[in-house]
Order: structure tokens, then C-alpha cells, then sequence
């Protein structure tokens, strides 16, 4: 348990320095439209597998999430903070923000 999260932090930070480059040659809309894409397929893949009973299936769901986690931070873990802040007007832009971190962390 504890491994398996320094390996998914590890995989979270990797995926944020990808990030980095992604953004400027791909686009941040389309780097959240195919990334949601390939989330989506990642969830509804594991999802499935974990319905038999099988460790190996629960050991490829586990396998998947660590997946999911990479492309997140690779696609919109980052990018939503960029898209925050250009959205709002710079009067509101600070109680925009806090609002939008205020939900994120809720949700």
C-alpha cells in the first residue's frame, strides 16, 4: 500500500514534467479533449476487469490506475489551472480561482 503510493506520486510528478512539453505542441484543448478520451476508456477498462474475480484482473485494474493517473496529470490535472485562469475577468479572478480549488478539492 504504502509503495504503491510513492510509485503513484512518483508517476504524478513524471506526468506533470511531461506536461510541460505537451502543452505548447499539442494545445491545451486538445490535450484535455483526448486526454478525458483516454481517461474515460482507462476507467471503463478497469472497470470491467474488476468485476471478475480473478488477482491478476485485480492486479491489471491497479496496473490501470497508475495509468490513469499518469495521463491525468499529463493532460488536465494541469492544464485546468491554466484554463482557470484565463477564463475570469481580472476582477474576479482571484474569487474564480478560489471557488474552482474550493470544488475541486470537495469533488
Amino acid at each position: 500500500s504504502f509503495l504503491l503510493n510513492i510509485i503513484n506520486q512518483v508517476i504524478a510528478f513524471i506526468g506533470c514534467v511531461c506536461s510541460w512539453f505537451l502543452v505548447d505542441r499539442v494545445g491545451r484543448r486538445d490535450l484535455n479533449l483526448y486526454g478525458m478520451a483516454f481517461m474515460t476508456v482507462v476507467l471503463l477498462v478497469a472497470g470491467g476487469m474488476a468485476l471478475t474475480e480473478n488477482p491478476t484482473a485485480l492486479k491489471g485494474t491497479i496496473a490501470l490506475f497508475m495509468v490513469y493517473q499518469f495521463c491525468y496529470w499529463t493532460t488536465i490535472g494541469v492544464t485546468a489551472f491554466i484554463s482557470l485562469a484565463e477564463i475570469a475577468t481580472s476582477r474576479l479572478r482571484i474569487k474564480t480561482a478560489a471557488i474552482g480549488i474550493l470544488l475541486q478539492n470537495v469533488i
